[in-house]
């Protein structure tokens, strides 16, 4: 076949790094010898993100776990590095696995692990320990408060002794969110995502689009690790979340559970009583920072512009004896 001139592969890559969305963007690595002492991003990626990569980012196994590595500047590009060992030794990766990166747009990537039939790797959908840089976050919170709520090994579990508790083998009720809303497209959650970006804060702000884990259980949404560090202290901390012109003000817990987020009881009340639903993409707008809680305006750009009304259920659960 004939070759494509210049002016033609210029072209290609300026559509694709200026024009397709951040979502969409990828990379694939083949693991060479060295693979894990650590991973050089590739210089192309680097250089045409338009967003400039955190210090701190996740990687979100195919099971949905987040695991925290550290980005270490080398000449051109970037290389993953702390953390990054103990991602490829919990996943079983080899030498001549291929891994596929794909970018959110935000701090992180999801990750597909593939051998060297081209199959994906069935051992990484059943990883289920956080990798030793949560856990040293976590720790550290731990030394701080004194009391430490985390998620471990898909659990909730309080350090504390629960074996005597009165009623613990009762049978507990939980609430469930169920939607009426038709399925969306990935055209219409990438207009929902073009349209939060086109947004512009005076304040500080990050992005998300709403996950299953979000809006349903375990009702965890991660705060990028940038954000938290440059504005929250990264401490355990209530925040309010706000709706533009409305009264009603959430006072949501964030603090760490195998990363930095919302959780708890007024968060998931806060996505039923705004009807926000998976694809949704939301801008969290730093405006305080000043008293003892922050406060954010929660921007709602959604993948349906007609809103469907959520509803609640109560499902029983046995607790594991």
């Amino acid at each position: 076949m004939k070759e494509r001139c210049k002016p033609c592969k210029e072209f290609e890559e300026h559509f694709y790094w200026n024009h397709f969305k951040l979502e969409g963007m990828s990379f694939i690595k083949v693991m060479d010898f060295s693979f894990s002492q650590g991973m050089l991003i590739p210089e192309k990626f680097v250089k045409n993100v338009k967003r400039k990569l955190p210090e701190i980012m996740s990687l979100r196994s195919p099971n949905g776990n987040l695991w925290s590595v550290k980005l270490e500047k080398v000449p051109g590009s970037l290389m993953v590095k702390d953390g990054w060992k103990e991602f490829v030794n919990e996943h079983y990766v080899v030498e001549n696995d291929v891994l596929v990166f794909k970018y959110d747009g935000n701090s992180c990537f999801d990750v597909l692990i593939f051998d060297q039939s081209g199959c994906e790797k069935e051992a990484s959908y059943f990883v289920r320990r956080s990798n030793p840089l949560e856990e040293h976050e976590m720790e550290k919170e731990f030394n701080k408060t004194g009391t430490l709520d985390v998620q471990k090994n898909g659990t909730n579990a309080k350090r504390r002794n629960t074996e005597n508790e009165p009623g613990s083998s009762k049978i507990k009720h939980d609430v469930k969110i169920v939607t009426k809303r038709r399925q969306i497209s990935k055209e219409e959650e990438a207009r929902a995502l073009q349209l939060a970006e086109a947004y512009e804060t005076l304040n500080p702000s990050f992005i998300t689009v709403m996950q299953p884990s979000h809006v349903s259980q375990p009702y965890f949404m991660t705060v990028p690790y940038h954000f938290v560090s440059l504005h929250m202290n990264r401490r355990k901390r209530t925040v309010i979340l706000r709706i533009p012109k409305k009264k009603k003000e959430w006072h949501v817990k964030f603090h760490c559970s195998r990363s930095w987020g919302f959780r708890g009881q007024q968060w998931q009340s806060f996505v039923f009583d705004n009807n926000i639903e998976e694809g949704d993409a939301c801008v969290f707008e730093l405006i305080s920072a000043k008293s003892e809680f922050l406060k954010f305006d929660v921007h709602i750009f959604r993948a349906v512009a007609q809103v469907t009304s959520l509803s609640k259920i109560n499902v029983a659960v046995k607790p594991e004896i």
